[in-house]
């Protein structure tokens, strides 16, 4: 102790000073480091599983499936978690599960060359299990995060030369893999690339987890589908782009990026409100851009503020995404609608995850939905200020759309500023309608299944019910016909874990021709029953399809409570010197920054009010 002492009074007081100024740099560095990576908040889990059993020579021979993993991989934000398998007899890691970042980009676009078509066999029972492992073998919770799986196979299960294998795998996917995705809320966007392919299977796997499934005649559609279930998946915030490629960029966008599908009469360039060209050739450290052979993808960092362009043909799946903290959001919607239900729109804005209820800016805003079937466009939904619950706006659509695939555009207007949002809805027409009636006090819910016996034969009508929980056997029932309706009532599930109940039923039209009618799986949940009772509704819920949306609260970054502890072996003395400098020099710093911060989110408000 006495020599470390001696040692300590023979260095130089500069040195020191030195040494404690070093330290408190490296500490405050660390400290915004740790800060920033706290911004960055995963809402978004996506496992793309990609097929590359031997068929896929015929029908993807060009292995345009390498051109398509580089789009999902170059668009993906850094609010995600991702990891990418390949799959045949076996299935292979390419890419593990992690956050998405330059390193994780990097890596996965060195390795998707590595994409082929060899394999012997498709074993899609096995590929889903491994990669959904993780969520289906947790503690049974609702998820705060949306977990998605992307599939591409051009086959049918097939896992052994002996048939009888391959039908037991494909019912084990069906009666005990699905019903442990349903609980983990994981949504199953698949793609067929074959006609060969089981679309059945693959229909039933995304409608029963709420997913989109999309057969590709072609492999040259794959990096549009590619993108549309990123889309899907991943939703991202992003401003209008009008017809002539405009759009505009406010004092709140921090960076965007604009995907443009090439048009082979023009190159893609983008002009700055400044009237600058940028181009694939321009080297200015704000701007990334990658050039494929079917789309450019440019990256602006700091963008100037105002009216761009892009200098391109026009293109429906074109977007700009932008990198703001002022955020539209829209509440979650089932991709699945009977056309028979009223559609319910909720949307609010959010400053750094805050809801932002100053009416001041409120005012200023419109919010207009826009719905096409590719074909038709159908009246403008205004949504409107909700009077009760102060920065939500509320729209319902209670005018029934014909079956068919439908293409939402919901728009914000702020005079200063624009958000939109674009979602898919899927419209269901189905001979059997399922209804519900909830039972608070009893925890019950009654699923009321009614036939349209305009359309079949009720004497012909079966239905059951395969009802799954985690941790309990799954049981399945046959469901009662109580007049001309079938009826089951369920119990609210004894543990966190959701209950899900799937349904198969059979019928027989007036022509005397043998159905299976769709019917959407119902999920009941501990919730369901808590929110009835905190809020009952206006009326009793007995909407077809009517399934209850919990949103989760926002999460808010956990403040960092590791204290970091710094070690100088010279003297004790200069250790605690350095924590009181810190701590001192942190308290100000954060003071500082924290007024300038909320001066700054003031002054930005005003501006865009």
């Amino acid at each position: 102790m006495c020599n470390n002492q001696s040692e300590f009074q023979n260095v130089p007081m500069f040195k020191i000073n030195k040494i404690i100024l070093l330290i408190y740099w490296v500490s405050l560095s660390c400290f915004s480091l740790a800060c920033l990576a706290e911004d960055v908040q995963i809402n978004n889990e996506l496992a793309v599983l990609i097929d590359v059993s031997g068929s896929m020579k015929q029908n993807d021979p060009h292995n345009l499936r390498v051109a398509a993993l580089k789009l999902l991989i170059n668009v993906l934000p850094a609010n995600v978690r991702a990891g990418i398998w390949l799959f045949d007899e076996k299935t292979t890691p390419l890419v593990p599960m992690n956050p998405v970042d330059a390193q994780w980009k990097q890596q996965a676009l060195q390795t998707v060359e590595k994409v082929h078509s060899a394999g012997l066999f498709t074993d899609i029972e096995q590929v889903i299990t491994v990669a959904s492992d993780q969520w289906t073998t947790q503690t049974p919770k609702v998820p705060q995060i949306s977990r998605n799986v992307l599939l591409l196979t051009d086959g049918m299960v097939d896992i052994s030369k002996d048939a009888q294998q391959n039908t037991l795998s494909r019912q084990r996917i069906l009666s005990e893999l699905l019903p442990r995705l349903q609980q983990a809320k994981v949504h199953l966007q698949t793609i067929a690339l074959s006609k060969h392919a089981d679309a059945q299977l693959l229909k039933k796997l995304a409608l029963a987890t709420d997913g989109w499934n999309k057969t590709v005649v072609s492999d040259q559609q794959l990096e549009r589908v590619f993108w549309t279930m990123f889309q899907e998946s991943v939703p991202q915030t992003t401003v209008p782009l009008s017809q002539d490629n405009k759009f505009i960029i406010d004092n709140s966008i921090k960076e965007f990026s604009a995907l443009i599908f090439k048009n082979p009469k023009s190159k893609t360039e983008l002009l700055t409100p400044t009237q600058q060209l940028l181009s694939e050739t321009t080297q200015l450290n704000t701007v990334q851009w990658v050039s494929e052979k079917n789309y450019d993808l440019m990256t602006i960092n700091e963008p100037e503020i105002g009216d761009w362009q892009i200098k391109a043909g026009s293109d429906p799946d074109n977007r700009v995404m932008i990198v703001t903290d002022l955020k539209f959001e829209l509440d979650a919607l089932p991709k699945y609608q009977m056309t028979t239900t009223p559609i319910k729109f909720r949307a609010h804005f959010t400053d750094k995850g805050e809801l932002l209820t100053r009416e001041d800016f409120l005012n200023l805003i419109e919010v207009t939905i826009r719905i096409s079937d590719g074909e038709h466009e159908y009246p403008d939904l205004n949504m409107v200020a909700d009077a009760k619950h102060k920065g939500y706006f509320d729209a319902v659509l209670d005018k029934p759309l014909p079956k068919g695939s439908y293409l939402l555009t919901i728009v914000a207007d702020g005079k200063t500023f624009t958000r939109e949002i674009n979602l898919r809805l899927e419209m269901l027409d189905t001979p059997i309608t399922l209804t519900t009636a909830l039972d608070a006090e009893k925890k019950q819910v009654k699923l009321i299944l009614t036939p349209d016996l305009s359309q079949i034969k009720a004497d012909s009508v079966s239905i059951e019910a395969q009802l799954t929980q985690i941790g309990q056997e799954s049981k399945t029932v046959n469901i009662p016909k109580q007049g001309d309706q079938w009826e089951l009532a369920v119990d609210a599930p004894s543990q966190e874990a959701p209950l899900v109940v799937n349904f198969v039923a059979k019928a027989k039209t007036n022509a005397d021709e043998e159905i299976v009618p769709e019917i959407k799986p119902f999920m009941v949940e501990a919730q369901l029953f808590e929110a009835e009772k905190v809020e009952p509704p206006e009326h009793p819920v007995e909407e077809a399809e009517k399934t209850p949306e919990v949103q989760p609260e926002a999460e808010v970054p956990a403040e960092n409570e590791e204290s970091h502890g710094l070690t100088l072996s010279q003297s004790v003395i200069v250790i605690v010197a350095v924590n009181i400098l810190l701590l001192i020099a942190s308290y100000f710093i954060y003071r500082y920054f924290k007024n300038k911060e909320l001066t700054k989110e003031t002054e930005l408000l005003d501006k865009l009010s």
